[in-house]
């Protein structure tokens, strides 16, 4: 899935900054122009909540992820943010 995101436009958007009330339309308007792979920094406000609202609001072309992580424990609730069950 991360080489065709990556054929498909050869860029990561990254939304640093970004607040939940702004991650889906910025999302969506990303999307329609091409990006399939949007990262939400960890040091956003709220970026767990971005990343919430993002996933299920994008094609599943779209890969949502988690950067700029500095610590271990925000980047283990990445995955429950998106939908999935937390990686061992």
């Amino acid at each position: 899935m991360l080489r065709e995101a990556l054929r498909h436009c050869g860029l990561v958007a990254i939304l640093r900054g970004i607040r939940p009330d702004e991650a889906v339309g910025a999302g969506e308007q990303l999307h329609s122009v091409g990006y399939r792979i949007l990262e939400v920094p960890l040091n956003s406000p709220e970026p767990l909540q971005s990343i919430k609202k993002l996933r299920p609001a994008l094609p599943t072309d779209c890969i949502v992820g988690a950067g700029t992580a500095h610590r271990a424990s925000p980047i283990e609730a990445v995955p429950a943010a998106r939908g999935m069950p937390a990686v061992p």
